[in-house]
């Protein structure tokens, strides 16, 4: 198996015949700049922004080279895509925190296993790489109760909720 590629089955965490997790490659970026379309669509932010295809691809650049970019993919096809972004905390330079900046599966995809262990494995990259805190986010919308539970048996817990106002 390749470096950096992890394989899951339905006998792991997908019901799917086989999930492969690998980091994402500059060759992701048409597939994954796609994938920000559906995502921001999605998001509370559609009303109020669009995506830049350049700035976009300057930000998956800047998390492959420096913090954490990986896809799944069946058969060669990239399903879906979790970018984070990892810092210092701001109370100690010597800890680690991530930052879960995306987290998107295609829609044929959900409820599968795929996105859990496409969570599980951005998760492991994240600790393998000395983060000691990990922020995953829920998005204000229908999903957001399933996924806090997704969290909680994930042994998250919720500690703030974040506020936008647009200017």
């Amino acid at each position: 198996m390749a470096r950096g590629l992890r394989r899951f089955r339905s006998v792991g965490l997908c019901s799917v015949s086989k999930v492969d997790i690998r980091n994402a490659a500059v060759s992701d970026f048409p597939i994954l700049l796609e994938m920000a379309g559906k995502f921001l669509s999605s998001s509370p932010c559609a009303e109020h922004s669009t995506i830049d295809p350049d700035s976009l691809t300057t930000t998956l650049a800047v998390l492959i080279d420096s913090h954490l970019l990986i896809v799944a993919e069946i058969d060669g096809a990239v399903i879906g895509t979790a970018g984070a972004m990892l810092t210092p905390t701001y109370w100690n330079y010597n800890e680690l925190q991530g930052l879960e900046f995306f987290w998107w599966l295609e829609k044929d995809y959900r409820g599968s296993g795929a996105g859990q262990a496409l969570q599980y494995e951005l998760t492991r990259r994240a600790k393998e790489r000395g983060v000691k805190f990990w922020h995953m986010v829920a998005l204000e919308n229908d999903k957001v109760e399933s996924l806090g539970a997704l969290y909680k048996r994930s042994g998250f817990k919720l500690i703030e909720r974040t506020y936008l106002k647009v200017f």
